[in-house]
């Protein structure tokens, strides 16, 4: 089974990540759950594990407080690697039933499970999405992106708490008809940017109308761009570059993006642009954004996020890839170094693996770390599992990093990516969104 997996693994890998379930360091007690799951989708041993570890409340327990929903996304790996049907139903079920859970966080990480392996959880996130009052936020979320709007008994909740009172309902409402590209809910999505009052409401309609590709969208978002208020213009700007990203070529939308960069005014806003810039696949893009990058006299957050912009455009050319270099090495500030690693982690080739891992390896101990390897890890391929299974064996690597490797690992070893979209829906935070988007656009595709 472990031959069979596409990935540099060696006999007895398995055994050495089932043995980090027992490790002192509780993050590598969950990334071992994670990564075990990566590597379950040809062996049936491997299932059975987790489907039994999934159950066990004690053994979960003494692993960790998020054990049991880590299992519930591990098994959704492996459903979505699996061969056999038989496999296939066992863990569905189980996600099923774990979705009826009263414990919030099993049922969050059932929703997501399911989302991962498109496990059909739609009875009970329907429960959750219109009738359970306890639920967390991220569950209703969860819940919500579960939920087929183009079925007619989903497409009515949906609606309903589109026009309601409970501003997480509209909100979840919102993200899930995004993806209705049907005229009733392009309608609705319209009509719920002009009557919501929330400002956050409205940041999400934005870009849910620019998802839907609203064929008159593209005048509002330009107009919002142009004079909207200011925390509107920010997702305006995103909105429209995911719009002109579906549509294709339109001059003028681009000019008004490149426009609203070198007019904003506002610090926190002018980075949003920068993403759109790359975003919407701007025909000059390189030219724009490279410069910036290189540019010691812009800030180090415009610095950062032209990196982030040149890794939405898709798969890196030479150019890019050589300007991401030439700032690795150049950049005085450490912090907007790490930034622009986990940028180029993004779109870098598999043969890149080794440089940016070397950077990791050179940066203080911080959360940056654990992100760039994931951002690494979710690329995929041998060249890049390699890299994580080598700094995770590395014993005078930091536990942090040897932690994040073994994630990362994990990740590399899936064919799925994203799951910070829970996260990035609930909050205003602009910067949370394209970090998501470049997963879900699959970077170029």
């Amino acid at each position: 089974a472990l031959r069979s997996l596409p990935v540099v693994m060696e006999s007895g890998d398995m055994e050495r990540v089932i043995a980090r379930f027992e490790d002192p360091v509780r993050a590598l007690r969950y990334d071992a759950i994670m990564t075990l799951g990566a590597m379950a989708g040809r062996s049936g041993k491997a299932v059975r594990r987790l489907l039994h570890l999934a159950e066990d409340k004690v053994a979960c327990e003494q692993i960790g407080a998020y054990a049991r929903p880590a299992t519930r996304l591990a098994l959704a790996m492996a459903y979505q690697r699996s061969k056999s049907e038989s496999l296939r139903r066992m863990i569905a079920a189980a996600i099923v039933r774990f979705a009826e859970t009263d414990d919030s966080r099993d049922q969050l990480a059932a929703f997501v499970a399911a989302e991962v392996g498109d496990i059909d959880v739609s009875e009970s996130a329907l429960n959750v999405f219109a009738g359970d009052e306890q639920a967390s936020v991220d569950s209703i979320y969860r819940a919500a992106l579960s939920l087929d709007s183009k079925n007619k008994v989903v497409r009515g909740p949906l609606l309903r708490a589109l026009g309601g009172r409970d501003r997480v309902l509209r909100r979840a409402a919102t993200w899930s008809l995004s993806r209705d590209a049907s005229d009733l809910a392009r309608a609705n999505l319209a009509t719920a940017f002009e009557y919501e009052r929330g400002l956050f409401g409205r940041q999400t309609a934005l870009v849910a109308l620019a998802a839907c590709r609203e064929p008159q969208s593209r005048d509002l978002l330009v107009e919002q761009v142009k004079s909207g208020r200011k925390p509107l213009r920010a997702w305006a700007s995103l909105g429209l570059a995911l719009w002109l990203r579906n549509a294709g070529e339109d001059r003028a939308a681009h000019g008004a993006i490149l426009a609203a960069y070198e007019n904003e005014h506002n610090a926190a806003n002018k980075p949003a642009h920068l993403l759109a810039v790359g975003l919407s696949k701007h025909p000059e893009a390189a030219s724009i954004l490279i410069p910036i990058l290189h540019d010691q006299d812009a800030s180090a957050n415009e610095r950062a996020f032209a990196a982030e912009g040149l890794a939405l455009l898709g798969p890196v050319t030479d150019e890019i890839r050589a300007a991401f270099l030439h700032a690795l090495a150049e950049d005085p500030c450490v912090l907007t170094r790490s930034a622009i690693a986990a940028a180029f982690a993004k779109c870098a080739a598999e043969a890149d693996a080794a440089k940016i891992v070397a950077v990791v390896r050179q940066l203080p101990e911080s959360g940056w770390s654990h992100a760039i390897l994931a951002d690494l890890g979710r690329r995929g391929g041998e060249d890049v599992a390699a890299e994580m299974r080598g700094l995770h064996l590395d014993e005078e690597a930091s536990v942090a990093n040897r932690a994040a490797a073994l994630a990362a690992w994990g990740r590399a070893l899936s064919d799925h990516v994203g799951l910070e979209f829970s996260g990035a829906a609930a909050r205003a935070d602009f910067s949370s969104y394209p970090g998501w988007l470049a997963w879900a656009l699959r970077l170029g595709d």
